[in-house]
């Protein structure tokens, strides 16, 4: 049961770590507009766009196959 829990968790993490890099960078993005850097913003609204695009499905579909918890397989 651990194992089969612990062979699941890289599916949370890597989606996590693409979600907080996108926050990350929304925040950087925020913070270059308020200085009117348009380069640098428009860079990083859209990385931030991106890593949260992934981030969400690669969350949505490891919640949608069970979890760490999936049903037992017939």
């Amino acid at each position: 049961e651990t194992e089969r829990r612990l062979r699941r968790l890289p599916n949370i993490v890597i989606p996590a770590v693409f979600l907080l890099l996108g926050f990350s960078l929304l925040n950087v993005a925020i913070v270059a507009w308020l200085a009117e850097a348009i380069g640098l913003t428009g860079a990083a609204f859209s990385l931030a766009g991106l890593y949260l695009l992934i981030g969400g499905v690669g969350t949505w579909w490891f919640l949608r196959t069970g979890g760490l918890n999936p049903p037992d397989k017939p």
